[in-house]
Formats: structure tokens, sequence, C-alpha cells
């Protein structure tokens, strides 16, 4: 008589670790033979998902928004039983006709921090002589915040109408980029780190358009870093 032992269904973090951010992919390799049948759960909201091919043995998703993640049970069909493996990540149900793995893994997905200039993006013209604006910061997330602004000039700025205004722009950090092509100089670029306040403000003399590049909080940055 022949007893073929199946490796067991497990699956692991490709890159491990602690938190994920928003915007970033959660990658596990899968190990035993498929079809794969992966069950998980977002913010309390309970998945399913089958991975049919050997060549394909990873498992990914994509962290859409803040919340915990949850790998609860992953099975293959095998028909035999096998020793545990890891029981960070799973512990096996040797009594089931599959060869079944409850999980054991969790990680919270962390929100993107977000820098505000006032009330948008903000533009000073005609300072007169002596007088000076403030120019106010404000950060959503967890502190300590590091941010990076800089300072712009339109190559066909017109004569001016006011000697302060603020444009009625969204200020998330997502809109920052756009528009700072097509004629802008850039005449200050300046990173502030370490802030452990909510607000942050500077006052200057100088002409010029406001935005901000560059945020991170304790946990998120964005643009994120580069992996490379």
């Amino acid at each position: 008589m022949t007893i073929e032992v199946a490796e067991i269904a497990s699956i692991k973090p490709i890159n491990d670790k602690p938190y994920y951010c928003v915007g970033e992919n959660l990658e596990f390799l899968l190990k035993g033979s498929p079809p794969w049948l992966i069950k998980y759960e977002f913010n309390g909201h309970q998945s399913k998902i089958n991975v049919n091919s050997q060549s394909q043995s990873k498992f990914s998703r994509l962290a859409q928004e803040p919340g915990l993640f949850k790998l609860l049970e992953i099975s293959s069909s095998s028909s035999a039983t096998s020793t545990q493996d890891s029981a960070l990540y799973y512990n096996h149900n040797s009594l089931n006709d599959v060869c079944n793995s409850r999980l054991n893994f969790q990680r919270a997905i962390k929100p993107l921090p977000v820098a505000k200039i006032s009330s948008g993006r903000y533009f000073i013209e005609d300072i007169r002589e002596g007088d000076q604006s403030e120019i106010i910061f404000t950060f959503e997330g967890t502190p300590p915040f590091s941010f990076t602004y800089i300072r712009t000039v339109s190559d066909q700025s017109s004569t001016s109408t006011s000697s302060a205004k603020k444009t009625n722009e969204h200020s998330k950090m997502k809109n920052y980029e756009q528009g700072q092509s097509g004629g802008s100089r850039i005449l200050e670029s300046k990173t502030i780190t370490d802030i452990y306040e909510y607000s942050y403000s500077i006052f200057t003399k100088q002409e010029g358009t406001w935005s901000v590049t560059f945020i991170q909080d304790a946990f998120c940055s964005f643009p994120p870093f580069s992996k490379e």
C-alpha cells in the first residue's frame, strides 16, 4: 500500500513588516498543491479567493483604505497530512479531508498623511516693503511630521490684483503635484522635520506660490519612498 504525503497548504508574507500603508501591496507566497482557497478579512468583511495555477503561487491584495487585514484560512486539494510549519502564520488542522491551515496573521493598514496650506495653495503678490505674510501648514496623521514645501513663480505672471489672496483649490497632497509644470520656476525648496504639532507656520516677505511636495508622519509618507 502506498501512502502519499502531501505538502501542507501554507502562506507567508513576501515582505513582512509590522504595518502597511494605503497604496501598498500585501504580497504572500503560497506553498502546497494547487488549487488554493484563501479566506481573508478586511475591516470585518470576509472574502475568499481561489488560486489555481502553480506558476502563479502568489496572493496579493492592494491596501486601498485604512483598516485591519486578516488572513483567516488557506486550504489546498491534497489528501493527506503534514507536519506543522510556522505557528506564527498558521496552525494545521489534520481532521479535514483537505490540507487546511487556520491562519494567525493580521496587519494594520495605516492612512496616508495629509498636508494643507491654510485653505488651499497660498498666493502672495505685491508685499509692501516691511510687511510679511504668515503661511500656515496643517497636518493630518500621526506625529512627528516632516514635509517639504516649495515656492514658485510663474514665468507668465501678470500684474497682481491684490496684496494677498487664497485659492479655493483642494489642498490634499494628491493635488499638489498638479499644475507644477508649464512655466513655473522653483525659487525655494525646504524640508522641515520633527514636527510634533498639527500645524506649522512660516513668515515671509517673499512673493510666490507655496505648495507641499512631500509629507511624512510616524508611519507613512506621500509620495511613498522609492523601493530602490
